[in-house]
Order: structure tokens, then C-alpha cells, then sequence
């Protein structure tokens, strides 16, 4: 085999499918970003095109109905934020650092700078450490040398660096509590924009439960009027029974029509009509009166019950808002505390940490964290003369254990019980009428001993 042979070298895959210079049309690219095309594999530089044209696109997919191309097109975009944060924080930190870049000879001008009293440009905590390294050898330097005016020239520069760092530090501490404070503010502003809502939506779901059954028992109401209306129209009714009157009267009628009378018989016609006439009417508004009971037992029944769905629902929704306000206000109170705090600022004692002998010996000109208002002028008496007193608890040495019960009786030398002679009676008698009432060999009748 030739070894002069050349072997096929390894061709590499480009690094992105679609890159700024191949003049493809950005909708061709946004349809492979629906179609799978991951964003890794497109030129970054492109992102700013591809992030409009998507979301021209979601809108389109969106009225489609197309989940998944949305679902694609929202993933892509989550892709494109992600990365423009990432750049932003990586531009941010090349930044950050070609600011606190500094030289040998940056220091050592800063040095000179300060003995001649020129003002100095402290620029970063990395900075001014260098800068003290120096100050502390060039001033070790100065001293060997005697040239003590050169060294006191640097130990004004290391004072005013180190006055310089404190500044610093309260500074920083402060706006590090403004911005607690600020966070404290606006987390106690998010909760009350949370419960606000959360009450909101809570009374919107009661007072649409409220209209949802009132509702309803209005439909029920109306079903029920209408299946009795049918049923009393289907429903055989009691028949029209003339009254004994009107059977007379008829009668009376027939007899005289018989007899050919007909002078009476139009007065006995008439009189039977009228009468006939009075009992259907009377029969009638007796089948209407009893159709409007039954309704309005119906309807008494559910405008009843509706009443009562009201009133409770009245009820509820108001004790609902009263607890809203009540909630709100309670944080709106401690909002507005923490905005009057806010608005004191930040004073320096509470950053600037005393000395330990300091704070001992100003500790009893503090007033006390929660001073009570004196509601008397005259002093409080002396422990001898109050009336009354705590008795002393007890201390591990005075109290019971099971191997010592407590006899304070017989730790005094006093009888534990004193009989008298009252009750040595007592106890006398009450043990002869126990044996009396209790031996059952004793056949004579017992006997009571009284006094």
C-alpha cells in the first residue's frame, strides 16, 4: 500500500442550520422553528427578526386553534428571553470588570496623589485595599528613611481612607435597609392586593351561588304551577248538586206547566232560573277559590323559601365584607407604619455598632422598651406593708418528694388532730349504732342511743 496515500479529512457539521448571511427568508425559519427546529441551531444574531415574526405567528396559530404550534412558538420564545438575560448578565459582568481593573502604576500615581493633597478617584473595595498596602509600605519606608514629613503625610491619607471606608460601609448599610424596608413595603402592598382579590372573588362566587339557587327555585316555582294547572284541568271535579231549594222550586214548575197555569208558571220559571243561575255561580266560584288556594300554597311555599335564601345569603355576604375590611385595614395599618418608618430614614445609630462599655454604661439612661404610664404620683408601698402577698414558690430543696411527704404539723411539734369532747361523744355514738345495726347474731331488737 502507497503510504503516500491521502486520507479523506473529517468534515466538520456547521455550527448553526440558518446563520445571518444565507439570505433565508425569516417566515422560512419560523416555519422549521414550528415544524421541531431547536433555537440551538440558529445564529443568535437572527433572534431579534425571529422573536417578531413568532409572535405574529402565535397569533395566527392561536385563532387556527393549533395547541401544538403554540405550545412551539411559546417554548422558542422562552428560549430567545432566556438568552437575552444571559447576555445582558455577561455584557453586565465584562463591564464590572473593566471597571475594576487597575494597574501597579494606577496605585502608585493614587499614591503620589495623596501626599501632594490632590483629590483621588477610590474607585472600587479592591481598589482602596491595594491602595492601603501601598500607603502601609511606603510608610514603613518613609520612617526607616527619616523623612517623618512623608510619613506624616501618609498617615493622613491612611486616616481619610479609612474614614473613607466607614462612609462607605454606613452608606451601604443604609441603602440596605431602605431596601428592606422598601421589600417589607411592597410584599405587605402585594399581600393586601391578595386578599383584596381573593375577598373580591369569594364574594362574586357566593353572590352567583346566591342568584344560581334563587334562580332555580323560581324554575321549580314555575314547574310546579304548571303540573297543577294540568292536573287540575285533567282531575274529574266534584259534579254541580242543586240544592233542595232549587229541586222545590223545579217541581213547582212542572206542577203548574201540568195545570196549565201560565200566570204562575212565568213567575215559578223565573224564580226557578235565578235561583239555578246563584247556585252554579256559587258553585263555581267555590272550584275557583280552591284552585287559588292550592296555588297560592305553592307559591307560599318557594316565595318562602326564597326569603329565606335571601336573608341568608344577605346575611353572609355582609359579615364576608365586614371581615374584607376588617382584614384589609389591619395590613393597611401596618402599611401605613412601615411607610411613616420609611419616610424617617435611616439614622446612623441604628447601623453604627457601640462599644461594649459604651452601651453598659448608657444602658440605664435608656428608657424602656415598653415604659408604662405612672397613673399614680405616689410611690408604691414597701413589700412589708402590702396586704397582699404571693406566697413564696417552692425551691428544689423544699418540695415533696415520694421518700419525704410534706408535714408541716409535725415539723412544728403540734398534735395532728385535736379531739374534743364533742366529738369523742360523737364518734362513741356513732360506733355503738354500727355494731347495733350490723351484728346479725343479735336477736333482741336494736336499740338507738340518743341524747
Amino acid at each position: 500500500m502507497n503510504n503516500n496515500t491521502l486520507k479523506p479529512k473529517n468534515i466538520v457539521a456547521p455550527k448553526y442550520v440558518y446563520m445571518d448571511g444565507d439570505r433565508t427568508e425569516i417566515y422560512v425559519i419560523c416555519l422549521s422553528i414550528v415544524n421541531g427546529l431547536s433555537m440551538d441551531q440558529i445564529d443568535p444574531t437572527l433572534y431579534p427578526q425571529i422573536q417578531v415574526n413568532l409572535k405574529q405567528d402565535r397569533e395566527r396559530y392561536q385563532v387556527q386553534g393549533n395547541k401544538s404550534a403554540v405550545d412551539q412558538i411559546n417554548k422558542s420564545l422562552a428560549f430567545i428571553y432566556d438568552y437575552n438575560i444571559e447576555q445582558q448578565r455577561k455584557d453586565e459582568k465584562m463591564r464590572y470588570l473593566s471597571e475594576i481593573a487597575f494597574t501597579d502604576a494606577d496605585v502608585q500615581q493614587c499614591l503620589q496623589d495623596v501626599i501632594e493633597g490632590k483629590e483621588v478617584d477610590l474607585r472600587t473595595p479592591q481598589f482602596r485595599k491595594a491602595l492601603m498596602q501601598k500607603f502601609r509600605t511606603a510608610k514603613y519606608e518613609a520612617i526607616q528613611k527619616t523623612d517623618y514629613v512623608l510619613a506624616d503625610a501618609i498617615e493622613r491619607g491612611i486616616n481619610g481612607l479609612i474614614v473613607f471606608e466607614n462612609q462607605e460601609k454606613v452608606l451601604k448599610a443604609q441603602e440596605r435597609l431602605l431596601n428592606q424596608k422598601s421589600k417589607r413595603m411592597q410584599r405587605v402592598q402585594n399581600s393586601i392586593d391578595r386578599k383584596e382579590k381573593s375577598w373580591d372573588i369569594e364574594i362574586q362566587n357566593t353572590e352567583n351561588q346566591k342568584n344560581r339557587e334563587i334562580d332555580n327555585l323560581k324554575k321549580c316555582k314555575e314547574r310546579d304551577l304548571k303540573r297543577f294547572e294540568s292536573e287540575w284541568a285533567k282531575s274529574p271535579k266534584q259534579p254541580f248538586r242543586p240544592s233542595t231549594y232549587l229541586i222545590d222550586a223545579k217541581r213547582k214548575v212542572d206542577f203548574y206547566k201540568n195545570l196549565e197555569r201560565c200566570d204562575a208558571l212565568d213567575e215559578a220559571l223565573k224564580a226557578a232560573n235565578d235561583l239555578e243561575a246563584k247556585e252554579k255561580k256559587d258553585y263555581q266560584d267555590h272550584l275557583d277559590l280552591e284552585y287559588n288556594r292550592r296555588c297560592g300554597d305553592i307559591e307560599s311555599k318557594y316565595d318562602n323559601r326564597i326569603s329565606e335564601k335571601e336573608t341568608f345569603y344577605t346575611n353572609t355576604l355582609q359579615r364576608m365584607r365586614n371581615q374584607k375590611e376588617s382584614d384589609i385595614n389591619s395590613l393597611k395599618k401596618g402599611l401605613a407604619f412601615l411607610e411613616s418608618r420609611h419616610l424617617m430614614g435611616v439614622d446612623e445609630s441604628m447601623i453604627v455598632v457601640e462599644d461594649k462599655s459604651s452601651d453598659e454604661e448608657d444602658s440605664s439612661q435608656l428608657p424602656p422598651l415598653s415604659p408604662k404610664p405612672n397613673t399614680s404620683s405616689q410611690p408604691s408601698p414597701p413589700r412589708e406593708a402590702r396586704t397582699t402577698q404571693r406566697s413564696p414558690r417552692r425551691t428544689p430543696h423544699t418540695a415533696r418528694t415520694p421518700r419525704s411527704p410534706r408535714s408541716p404539723r409535725i415539723a412544728n411539734n403540734e398534735p395532728e388532730y385535736q379531739l374534743t369532747e364533742s366529738r369523742a361523744k360523737f364518734v362513741q355514738r356513732r360506733a355503738y349504732n354500727y355494731l347495733l345495726y350490723t351484728r346479725a347474731n343479735v336477736k333482741s331488737p336494736s336499740k338507738r342511743v340518743v341524747d
